[in-house]
């Protein structure tokens, strides 16, 4: 059976244009996709529960299953499959799911440029990056990731440069990155591929595979084709 899919970008821990647009355009029984920089982590334990909790009913009430990825702005430990809400699914990194008759896999994590003026286990995790396994990569229609291939998304390095003076490894690890992600593209050949994490929307297409960065709080339903 077809059921409503959309792919929302980073959100980093606002979560109100997202319930303004739902409430707006009335969006209900559908499986929403997060493509990760949820913004998990930030808050105090408790208030973070709290506000997880709330959100989660007003998805419960318009049955609409909620699912997301790690970003480099999220703290690993709520992707290790334990934080499931009834309507909300934190997804542990190479997870496979079959939604709408489509088999998804789902990789989350990336690298931040501002990692070094970070605080490690309050704004930054040293487990944030992408953990390319390729043995763990099965062929699917669907693929999310947090991070873009090499042939999509921006490749110069001048607007990260003062990160890249300062953080000295900084620019080979994100080269090796998207070269992962575009290794990972090539293992499990899908047809459609989403991310976010670069903060503007492209799209570009490579051997089959139509890859779409969306940028923040971009909401796009996506067809069944």
């Amino acid at each position: 059976m077809n059921i409503s899919i959309y792919i929302l970008g980073d959100t980093h821990g606002n979560w109100t244009p997202l319930l303004s647009r739902i409430n707006y355009f009335d969006i209900r029984d559908c499986t929403i996709i997060h493509v990760g920089d949820i913004g998990l982590g930030f808050k105090d334990f408790d208030d973070q529960e709290e506000e997880l909790e709330k959100i989660n009913e007003s998805f419960k009430e318009r049955g609409i299953n909620f699912m997301g990825i790690r970003g480099n702005h999220d703290d690993p430990q709520y992707f290790d499959g334990h934080y499931n809400f009834t309507n909300m699914d934190f997804l542990p990194d190479y997870t496979v799911r079959e939604i709408g008759g489509r088999k998804f896999q789902f990789i989350g994590g990336a690298t931040s440029v501002d990692r070094m003026q970070r605080k490690e286990d309050i704004s930054w995790w040293k487990d944030e990056k992408f953990d390319f396994d390729p043995d763990r990569c099965v062929k699917c229609d669907v693929l999310i990731t947090h991070s873009a291939p090499s042939w999509n998304g921006p490749t110069d390095k001048d607007p990260i440069s003062n990160w890249c003076r300062v953080d000295k490894d900084l620019w080979s690890e994100l080269q090796l990155e998207r070269i992962e992600h575009s290794r990972v593209i090539e293992l499990c050949q899908p047809s459609r591929h989403y991310c976010g994490h670069f903060h503007l929307s492209s799209s570009s297409k490579n051997d089959g595979c139509i890859s779409r960065i969306l940028n923040i709080d971009e909401l796009l339903e996506i067809t069944h084709n």
